[in-house]
């Protein structure tokens, strides 16, 4: 899943980068398409995902408590997350002080 994260947010940079140099400024109308987008699509690839896993731990013979126990919050995936965000934060400003 982090896979997609690290995708999104390399797509905000370009376009971070595209209106800088173009004096473009539609971060508002980008900010609701992708809050919708996410918003209509985040759970439907997170079921997806969740239900490749399981089909993956029933074909190897887990058993339900395995199962249930596979899941949950993990504090590590959060913080992986959190950094990522603050990573892009820092790369965004430091792109806008360059071309500005």
């Amino acid at each position: 899943m982090f896979n997609v994260l690290f995708i999104v947010l390399i797509a905000f940079l370009f376009l971070d980068i595209f209106m800088i140099m173009t004096g473009l400024d539609f971060n508002s109308q980008i900010g609701i398409a992708m809050a919708v987008a996410f918003g209509i699509g985040g759970n439907q690839m997170y079921y997806v995902h969740v239900e490749k896993k399981i089909k993956k731990m029933l074909a190897s013979g887990c058993t339900r408590k395995e199962l249930i126990n596979a899941g949950g919050f993990k504090w590590s995936r959060f913080f992986a997350g959190v950094g990522f965000t603050v990573v892009y934060l820092i790369i965004a400003v430091f792109i806008s002080f360059i071309f500005e």
